[in-house]
Order: structure tokens, then C-alpha cells, then sequence
């Protein structure tokens, strides 16, 4: 959902369809989108609201999500035989740490944490669109999250 709401808000400020900004920027991973979203906004004007609000999105996807979030999306997952983990296997990882074990409760923190993230960025979406459309969808919720 994140990841969406990312490129959702590229396409905003770029002023394309939503089908155009997955051509042109769907490659993008979740930190590129948070850059290219805070670069584009600086480049055409957004307020500074918006693009504190962008910088804000950005600093919890690289010091919170993204890490986290890659570990799981890229690596093998195996059943185990303790219910409340899972153990994953990543080639990524040094041959020491390529198999480790993730419980329930860290995946779902994961997702919840994702999940917050995605609000706040979807806040500031909103006000993005009625910068660039002058729609108005309720009161401004840029620093909301």
C-alpha cells in the first residue's frame, strides 16, 4: 500500500495518470519514490508543509521501514517448527546470517508500522492534491501520523 501511495503522489505532482507514472516511475523502490516525490515537490513549488511532510514519510521509511521491509519482501520464507516464528532465508544476507528466524509478533509490528506510514503519507497526499487540483478534502493533514 505504501509503495502505491508513493507513486500516486509522484503522479500528483507530475500531473500525469496514474498508468503514465507506473511506466515511468513504477521501477522505483520505496526509498527512490520517498526522493523522487520530495525532489519533485521542491522542483515545482509544493509548500513547505508539504514537502516537511515528504521529508518526514521519507526519514520513517529509511530509519524505520526499509530494512525491515526488505528482510521479509526478499527472503524465503520456511515453516518451522514453532508457531509463533518463521524462519526466512535471504542469499542476500553474509552466509552467517542468511537464515534467521522472525516471529509473528516482529512481522506483525512490521506491518502495523507500514501501515502508519502509509497513513501519514496518504495525509499528505491529500494535500498535495489540492495544491495541484484545488480540491478540497477536509481540512489540511500534512504532519498528521
Amino acid at each position: 500500500m505504501l509503495e502505491m501511495i508513493l507513486l500516486l503522489i509522484i503522479a500528483e505532482i507530475f500531473e500525469m495518470d496514474e498508468d503514465t507514472a507506473s511506466v515511468a516511475f513504477g521501477g522505483l523502490d520505496t526509498q527512490p519514490r520517498c526522493t523522487m516525490a520530495v525532489n519533485a515537490a521542491r522542483h515545482f513549488g509544493a509548500s513547505r508543509a508539504i514537502v516537511d511532510g515528504l521529508k518526514r514519510v521519507r526519514l520513517v521509511v529509511s530509519k524505520e521501514l526499509a530494512e525491515r521491509r526488505n528482510q521479509v519482501v526478499h527472503a524465503v520464507p520456511f515453516k518451522t517448527d514453532m508457531p509463533e516464528a518463521t524462519r526466512m532465508l535471504m542469499t542476500r544476507w553474509k552466509k552467517e546470517l542468511r537464515e534467521r528466524e522472525v516471529s509473528n509478533t516482529d512481522l506483525h509490528q512490521l506491518h502495523s508500522d507500514i501501515l502508519r506510514c502509509s497513513a501519514q503519507a496518504l495525509g499528505v497526499m491529500k494535500d498535495i492534491a489540492v495544491w495541484r487540483r484545488g480540491e478540497h478534502r477536509g481540512e489540511s493533514s500534512v504532519g498528521d501520523g
